[in-house]
């Protein structure tokens, strides 16, 4: 208090230092050390409507519109394959879960796909 009033401001951590004998770090990590930690539950203004965890983003939470957003093109998606024949619908499936499984690009799942249709055509041919 007496060295701001000296100085007519806050002082800096390396006057500080000088004027307590130790050095500008130990007056950093004092500085820190005297930060006190806030709950996430106390009220982050005066007039205690809300707290801090009002406002702090969970980071691991997914919000409201992005579950939205994935429901709706779900639904959309469902939708679409109830309109696809049978064999559309095969080739989509098995695509999707190939790639989802082994995380593959879309093109090696669709050239496996192209081969076991062949294949399959093959066989029904030679019949």
């Amino acid at each position: 208090m007496r060295l701001q009033e000296e100085l007519g401001r806050e002082p800096a951590d390396e006057e500080l230092a000088d004027e307590l004998d130790v050095t500008a770090v130990r007056v950093r990590q004092m500085r820190l050390a005297a930060i006190r930690p806030a709950s996430l539950d106390a009220p982050n203004r005066d007039d205690e409507s809300n707290n801090f965890s009002d406002v702090v983003e969970d980071e691991n939470a997914t919000s409201p519109y992005e579950n939205l957003k994935d429901k709706t093109v779900t639904g959309m998606l469902q939708d679409m394959v109830r309109h696809l024949n049978a064999r559309e619908a095969t080739i989509l499936r098995t695509a999707s879960a190939s790639t989802a499984a082994r995380k593959k690009p879309w093109r090696k799942s669709a050239r496996n796909l192209a081969s076991r249709a062949s294949a399959s055509a093959k066989s029904r041919i030679s019949r």
